[in-house]
C-alpha cells in the first residue's frame, strides 16, 4: 500500500480567542471583552455526538475543545492528527502526559509534593503556575531540592530522570520517594 499525501494550499495563521480567565479568582469570564475572533460553537448533547461532529467538519482540523457549563473542558483530537503528531516526533507510543489544567481533580487531590513532581517531570510548570499560583513557592522548592548536586550526589538523580516506559516516567516512583522525605 502506497500512501502519498495531499497536497493543500495552506491557511493564513489566525489567533483564535477560546476563553477569558479572571487571574484573581482563575474562573471564566462569561462575557468576553476581547476583540479576537471566536471559533464556530456548536452544542452537542453527548460525546459520541462531539465525535461525529469533528468527523464531518471540513479540512484538516485538529479537533474539538468541549466546553460544558461548568467551564470544565476536554480536547478531542482526531486520530489522523494524534497518529501524525507522533510520526512527527519520533513517537510510537502516545504520550499521555498529565497536564495540570486537565488534571484538576488530580491537581486537588494529590498531595503538594507529589504534584510538584509530576508538573517538573512533565515541564508543566506555566500551567501549574497560570492554574494554581498558591503552589509557586513550594513547586519552587521542590525543583531547587531536585536539580542540586546534593540530590545528584546523594545518588537520587537519575541522569535520564525524564527516560519513560511506555506512557510512565520510569524513575517518578524513585523520585517521589526521595521528594517525600525532603523537610524544605
Amino acid at each position: 500500500m502506497s500512501y502519498s499525501p495531499r497536497q493543500q494550499k495552506a491557511q493564513a495563521a489566525k489567533l483564535w480567542h477560546l476563553a477569558t480567565r479572571d487571574m484573581r479568582t482563575l474562573q471564566e469570564e462569561d462575557e468576553d471583552c476581547i476583540s479576537l475572533q471566536s471559533p464556530p460553537l456548536w452544542k452537542v448533547s453527548s460525546l459520541a455526538n462531539a465525535r461525529t461532529l469533528l468527523e464531518l467538519l471540513p479540512g484538516e482540523r485538529e479537533g474539538l475543545v468541549i466546553h460544558d457549563g461548568a467551564h470544565r473542558r476536554v480536547k478531542l483530537k482526531r486520530a489522523e492528527y494524534v497518529l501524525m503528531h507522533m510520526e512527527a516526533n519520533g513517537c510510537s507510543n502516545p504520550d499521555y502526559s498529565w497536564v495540570a489544567r486537565a488534571g484538576g481533580h488530580a491537581a486537588r487531590s494529590l498531595p503538594v509534593d507529589r504534584l510538584c513532581l509530576a508538573v517538573w517531570l512533565r515541564r508543566e510548570a506555566e500551567e501549574l503556575l497560570a492554574y494554581y499560583p498558591e503552589h509557586r513557592a513550594r513547586y519552587q522548592q521542590i525543583v531547587r531540592a531536585l536539580e542540586s548536586r546534593a540530590f545528584r550526589a546523594e545518588g537520587w538523580m537519575p541522569t535520564d530522570a525524564r527516560a519513560r516506559e511506555g506512557a510512565r516516567f520510569a524513575h517518578e516512583p524513585r523520585l517521589w520517594a526521595a521528594i517525600s522525605m525532603l523537610v524544605v
